[in-house]
């Protein structure tokens, strides 16, 4: 069989399908816009097979010749390129069908990655065989290989835990061949308008994230924030059984009267962020308990407000925060909030997403210092916070130049005996400056990791 991966990019997935399909003995071709320099990690990871490579472009040749393309949920679906072409599939709709293993998939506007690794960590606390998969960077296809090697034994304790993106379920809804139900336990984290540079509305993107429910068992379970069921109520025409939990101070709609809901979770045993986590544990039934105990041994996740550093001043301290992987305005006022009782020094901005920014602007005021990555939603923020008077540096080309104005207040508040920390929570996505969000977190872990202090302690 003749297999195109259409777009291999740089996070595992196109990589995990190559693979997966080349040690199968079939005939693989990836194309990709990008150019060889740019996917040289991607391809490095595929030299021990023989993959035929068009880089740069999509040619009608290799489209129209396959027997079957794995299409990434990167590129959108109506590329015309792709018109008329048979046997079309996404990561999801190939291998969901053949996992026939208990599935908990999660989806959101933020806080995904960081629920599904907890839920990870607690499911193998308690004794059973999580594997992790999707848009963190696992490939579904390199998942699949390895369920296919399991005992049947091996796969009474394996439960899968899938992060999965609004284009990923899209791209499952629309390649679906059938209308099978393969989740167990859906968990919504969050939902803030998103990707609003791609979509057309936040109603269109609210439709894809809500496709999860397409997927759900019929006796399956989901969990979900309070502050967001009526959205759900008027997306979901055949609501499943839901668990809703309160999971922060942040809501969609502040205007929206919700009748609050006591979490089951009280925030003195778990922190905001794990929260959905916690209900989703509990939705599979693992005493609450433990889970509360296992949630604060959690060690968290790269780029998801990450201590990437401590440095210490005598008493005080300077802590450097990695949450680069906030690239919507909520997540960084999220970020301030949960640091607020230290001096933050915030590190922001970058490019638009054509969202609206009023909760950038408001974790920018509630910040001591601001620091700001150049950028194009940073040219829009920038008129805002001279309106609300709010002081900043930069507009700064690179992390080096914008990590070091942020380090200079915090060394002087550090000498004063204040403990503080130097934030990247940007709200805003990468692509000018970086080649990606995890791009732009490295760079700033590096550099908190090489200040010469007299007395540091990393």
């Amino acid at each position: 069989m003749k297999v195109l991966i259409f777009g291999l990019g740089q996070h595992g997935g196109g990589t995990g399908a190559a693979a997966y399909f080349a040690k199968a003995g079939h005939s693989v071709a990836v194309t990709d816009l990008a150019e060889q320099s740019c996917l040289s990690n991607s391809i490095d990871q595929l030299k021990d097979y023989p993959i035929t490579y068009y880089l740069g472009s999509h040619p009608e040749h290799a489209v129209h010749s396959a027997d079957l393309i794995i299409k990434s949920p990167a590129a959108a679906p109506d590329i015309p390129i792709l018109d008329g072409c048979r046997n079309i599939q996404s990561d999801f709709s190939y291998t969901l069908p053949l996992f026939r293993l208990p599935v908990i998939g999660i989806t959101g506007t933020k806080g995904k990655s960081t629920t599904a690794s907890a839920i990870a960590y607690i499911l193998e606390k308690a004794d059973l065989h999580p594997i992790l998969m999707g848009n963190m960077g696992i490939s579904p296809f390199a998942v699949l290989e390895q369920t296919e090697a399991m005992t049947a034994e091996e796969k009474k304790k394996t439960v899968l835990v899938a992060e999965m993106s609004s284009w990923q379920l899209r791209d499952a809804a629309l390649y679906s061949s059938t209308t099978g139900k393969y989740l167990s336990l859906i968990v919504l984290t969050s939902l803030f308008p998103d990707h609003l540079n791609a979509y057309t509305s936040q109603k269109d993107y609210f439709s894809d994230k809500f496709k999860i429910f397409n997927f759900l068992k019929p006796h399956g379970k989901a969990v979900a924030p309070a502050e967001v069921r009526h959205i759900i109520n008027s997306y979901a025409a055949e609501a499943p059984e839901i668990h809703y939990f309160q999971a922060n101070h942040l809501s969609i709609n502040p205007q929206t009267s919700i009748p609050p809901l006591t979490s089951f979770f009280p925030l003195t045993d778990v922190s905001y962020e794990l929260i959905p986590a916690a209900a989703a544990c509990s939705a599979w039934g693992i005493p609450r308990d433990m889970i509360v105990k296992r949630l604060k041994d959690f060690p968290g996740i790269p780029h998801r407000q990450e201590a990437a550093a401590v440095q210490f001043y005598g008493t005080s301290r300077i802590t450097y925060i990695n949450d680069s992987a906030a690239t919507v305005p909520e997540a960084s006022l999220f970020a301030v909030y949960t640091f607020s009782n230290q001096k933050v020094h915030l590190i922001a901005g970058g490019t638009d997403k054509n969202l609206v920014l009023d909760k950038l602007v408001e974790a920018c005021r509630r910040s001591a210092s601001v620091h700001l990555l150049d950028g194009s939603l940073t040219r829009k923020l920038i008129p805002l916070l001279a309106a609300e008077q709010i002081q900043f540096s930069g507009p700064h080309p690179s992390m080096e130049a914008a990590f070091h104005a942020a380090r200079e207040p915090a060394v002087n508040d550090a000498a004063k005996g204040i403990t503080c920390c130097v934030l990247l929570s940007p709200g805003a996505s990468s692509f000018e400056l970086f080649l990606h969000e995890f791009d732009r977190g490295n760079r700033f872990r590096s550099l908190a990791n090489t200040q010469p202090l007299m007395d540091t302690t990393y």
